[in-house]
């Protein structure tokens, strides 16, 4: 006889009364859970499985790290998810009884009563919403933001930068803007324009006194003057100007981090407000050329990041005024189908 048959009424007591006969048979025979599937953290938080649920939220941030820094197209990124959604969902029932095993074995050596190991099932087991549960729930959150903060936020920013280097446009410390209007290349996609251009679920006005490129690829908008004296990159994340503003003491140290203490002096992060907006600073040298990075407020969801270059070679803190204009004149548009 199995040890699940040998403890049918212990199990039967984890697994509660919702559902109980299909779990019961699930457990045995096998299954599939397209729960699990779909929600597969919120049902091991539910079914009290923490160790597990904070397992899995590290194996899904490795994946997903190495995907994105390998820059697998994105039908493959989509295909590795389905593939870890069908895992879990094939394997939720064998581990939910490995789960109620071990919470089994665990009461027998307190030497409790089988009338008191009952008792116990019967209290915390099912899918209860306890306060255990909820707050291992917010926990999860946390952990999630962090990660994402530590991993995606910062290193978009400095993403550029790097590219900089690598390309050599430190070389006479400035910035070698290109020309595009004097080479004539039509594939380039600048253009100047008075309307509003859409991006990111976002509506941009730009003035009929700058130029701009959208460039799809990197998911950025290239932007300057006319004169090619400034250019910069704007980017949108979605993370709150406000609790970027509460981590303002670490972006410094990411930064130095992803470009390295050899390549890049970095100051602290600053808080400034130029023409009406309130912006997080930061100034970097990259091998003698100097770019300031930097956030500022889209609405209560978004922020947009941005580097900024001038041909000067200075923080060009008053191209900030150009930037300003465009903030406060865009408009959420909504959220984008995937």
């Amino acid at each position: 006889m199995d040890y699940i048959d040998e403890n049918e009424e212990l199990y039967r007591a984890w697994i509660g009364t919702k559902n109980q006969d299909k779990y019961y048979e699930k457990m045995k025979n096998g299954g599939f859970s397209w729960v699990a599937f779909f929600l597969s953290d919120l049902l091991l938080i539910t079914r009290k499985m923490f160790t597990e649920s904070i397992i899995f939220i590290f194996i899904c941030y490795l994946i997903s790290t190495v995907l994105n820094i390998i820059e697998v197209p994105r039908m493959i990124y989509i295909l590795v998810n389905i593939t870890i959604g069908l895992t879990i969902g094939f394997s939720y029932y064998p581990l939910y009884k490995w789960h109620i095993k071990r919470k089994i074995k665990k009461y027998q050596r307190k030497g409790l009563t089988y009338e008191e190991q009952l008792s116990i099932a019967r209290k915390y087991g099912g899918d209860k919403f306890t306060f255990s549960v909820i707050v291992m729930i917010l926990v999860s959150i946390i952990i999630v933001a962090t990660l994402m903060m530590g991993n995606k936020l910062f290193s978009m920013i400095f993403e550029s930068a790097e590219e900089v280097i690598n390309n050599n446009y430190s070389t006479n410390n400035s910035l070698i803007i290109e020309d595009i209007s004097e080479n004539g290349d039509s594939s380039s996609n600048k253009q100047k324009s008075s309307y509003k251009v859409n991006f990111e679920n976002f509506e941009f006005y730009i003035p009929n006194n700058l130029e701009y490129e959208v460039d799809y690829i990197n998911n950025v908008i290239n932007i300057g003057d006319t004169e090619n004296t400034w250019v910069a990159q704007l980017g949108i994340i979605q993370s709150s100007f406000q609790q970027l503003k509460q981590n303002k003491s670490q972006i410094s140290s990411y930064a130095g981090q992803f470009l390295g203490d050899d390549e890049a002096m970095i100051s602290a992060a600053t808080i400034e407000k130029i023409s009406g907006v309130e912006y997080i600073l930061l100034e970097c040298n990259i091998n003698g050329t100097n770019m300031l990075a930097g956030y500022a407020k889209l609405n209560s969801m978004y922020s947009l990041f941005f580097q900024l270059y001038s041909k000067s070679n200075d923080f060009a803190r008053n191209s900030l005024k150009n930037m300003s204009n465009i903030i406060k004149n865009a408009e959420y548009i909504g959220d984008s189908l995937y």
